[in-house]
């Protein structure tokens, strides 16, 4: 039960690193993607506080798959931050 649990963990930070990756690049092609984008990003912060989650990652975290997509996710929220902190001022005018 717990290899499932496991599994289920990675395949939820694969599929939150593949989301934020896209929407980065839709929001350069369109920029009503860029409010997707930032609640993907809130989205990904609930994920990180939720309880649940903070267990897998005392289970998971040493595991070398685990570790691989974190860094991933890292790499595409500074991006993804900075993508939206792109967001052109007109959209707000």
């Amino acid at each position: 039960m717990k290899e499932k649990e496991k599994y289920k963990f990675l395949l939820s930070l694969k599929l939150l690193e593949y989301e934020i990756k896209e929407l980065m690049v839709y929001s350069e092609e369109c920029c009503v993607c860029f409010e997707l984008l930032k609640n993907k990003l809130d989205d990904l912060c609930q994920f990180v506080i939720c309880e649940e989650n903070l267990n897998q990652w005392e289970l998971w975290g040493c595991h070398s798959e685990i570790k691989e997509h974190s860094e991933k996710i890292k790499g595409s929220i500074s991006k993804g931050i900075v993508c939206y902190g792109e967001i052109p001022i007109y959209l707000y005018v």
